[in-house]
């Protein structure tokens, strides 16, 4: 969503297009969920979709994925650091990136195995 609220903002969206460039959007299951809400407000859409694909209940479960995310024995450096990015913008959507770098940088030192971490 946060591409798609990058794009509304950018080219001055009221929420009647929002609602229309959303739908259009959308594909696979979110698309034949929507389908049947023809003249849906953009409001009544995120609530659809938030209702059936999500809500607190995703974002406390990436916020765990994030808390227990272990780097993987054949996982680089750069893949560790791109998914604790990526989990972080998922389970911490409304922060501001600042903010939301100091969580990501806190879980990837926490995602390093100490056990197996020795100077040389």
């Amino acid at each position: 969503m946060s591409k798609f609220n990058i794009a509304a903002k950018y080219n001055g969206w009221d929420r009647r297009d929002r609602a229309a460039f959303l739908k259009l959007s959308l594909v696979g299951q979110p698309a034949k969920l929507i389908r049947q809400l023809e003249d849906a407000t953009y409001a009544e859409v995120l609530q659809k979709l938030k209702t059936h694909f999500g809500g607190s209940d995703l974002l406390k479960q990436h916020r765990l994925d994030l808390k227990t995310r272990k780097k993987k024995a054949s996982e680089s450096w750069n893949e560790l650091a791109f998914e604790i990015e990526r989990i972080t913008s998922q389970a911490y959507p409304g922060l501001d990136d600042g903010q939301r770098d100091s969580i990501a940088l806190d879980a990837f030192v926490d995602a390093i195995d100490k056990k197996n971490c020795e100077l040389k």
